[in-house]
């Protein structure tokens, strides 16, 4: 599955501009279609195109049962499920859903809930409050799965994957920093080119947030540049130690359980 946002709905870290992840043949994802090329190059595919904001492509056919591909369009929300929810059941129980609902149809039923009614201004509790349920339903499901779920009515992008990132998901920017998602490493090298990577495990990405962690949502997250063991350059996200959630007044930052390594190899 594939997923290009404009810039403007999920703003992709802040990235040196000096480690040259695109060169004068960088080209738009967006303008020059990267969905098409996906579907070109891969059978029993489709695509969504809902320009400026964004494009979908998604395979429907998988011979590997495990990460079977689920799409569904419903009260102008697109989502693309890749894998499976396992804890079914569950959920359905403690969030009040027929067992008997397709995966896809879930997620846009629960995103939905907390869809803002107007666009006026709003408190750091009102947002908590009406972003409870929908985080809540996302953290507690188990499997193997990716999830990119785009509103266009509220033009607003969410996506993650299971909280062990089982499954390939990778992230990056274009050339104009319109933000790609897939799980296809050779689509994110061609949208991409070095700037991308595996998406980071715990986290989600959202307009409405950026770049967050289950874990605690009020954790800043950044991305910094390091070099590994054998001298090898690559971008790791790091959590601000001094953010509201450390209960910290330093400036510093340690680690998250995941880097961008393949953003520079």
């Amino acid at each position: 599955m594939l997923g290009v946002f404009s810039k403007q709905l999920a703003p992709f870290p802040e990235l040196d501009k000096s480690l040259n992840l695109h060169t004068s043949e960088s080209v738009s994802a967006m303008e020059n279609c990267l969905a098409k090329y996906y579907t070109n190059e891969y059978a029993n595919s489709f695509m969504v195109d809902i320009q400026p904001w964004c494009m979908l492509a998604i395979t429907v056919a998988q011979t590997n049962s495990i990460i079977a591909n689920r799409f569904q369009a419903k009260d102008d929300m697109f989502c693309i499920l890749s894998g499976s929810i396992e804890n079914i059941d569950y959920l359905a129980s403690k969030f009040h859903f027929n067992k008997d609902i397709d995966q896809p149809t879930m997620f846009i039923e629960a995103y939905k809930s907390q869809r803002r009614i107007n666009d006026g201004p709003e408190t750091k509790l009102q947002k908590d409050q009406r972003e409870f349920y929908w985080l809540n339903l996302v953290r507690a499901a188990k499997g193997k799965f990716t999830i990119i779920l785009f509103d266009n009515l509220k033009k607003t992008v969410f996506a993650a994957t299971d909280r062990d990132a089982h499954l390939p998901f990778y992230w990056g920017i274009d050339v104009q920093g319109d933000l790609i998602l897939t799980t296809n490493s050779d689509m994110a090298q061609v949208g991409c080119q070095r700037a991308y990577g595996s998406f980071p495990r715990g986290c989600y990405i959202s307009t409405a947030d950026g770049l967050k962690t289950f874990d605690d949502q009020n954790t800043e997250l950044e991305v910094e540049e390091d070099v590994d063991s054998v001298g090898v350059s690559y971008l790791k996200i790091v959590m601000v130690v001094g953010s509201p959630s450390s209960g910290s007044g330093q400036g510093s930052t340690e680690s998250v359980n995941s880097s961008l390594r393949s953003l520079t190899h």
